[in-house]
């Protein structure tokens, strides 16, 4: 499992290349990794969506969009 400067190293590498991008494509390779959406939800919650700002809380990171927030765990 990664520690802290694992995700901080993350989320500073994606901040750059994603902020005010939009998502074209998402693509779901275990449902379970969705939960409690339904991978279809989570599909039709961000496609085409652009992401305004990225950024963790401890093993957290959050991907804040122009209507939502998306939230992984490590």
């Amino acid at each position: 499992m990664p520690e802290l400067p694992e995700v901080e190293a993350i989320t500073r590498t994606l901040r750059p290349l994603i902020c005010g991008q939009r998502i074209r494509c998402v693509h779901i390779f275990h449902a379970i990794a969705t939960k409690p959406q339904s991978p279809v939800q989570l599909v039709k919650l961000c496609q085409a969506r652009q992401v305004k700002e990225v950024w963790r809380r401890g093993k957290y990171l959050f991907l804040e969009l122009d209507r939502g927030l998306v939230e992984m765990h490590f």
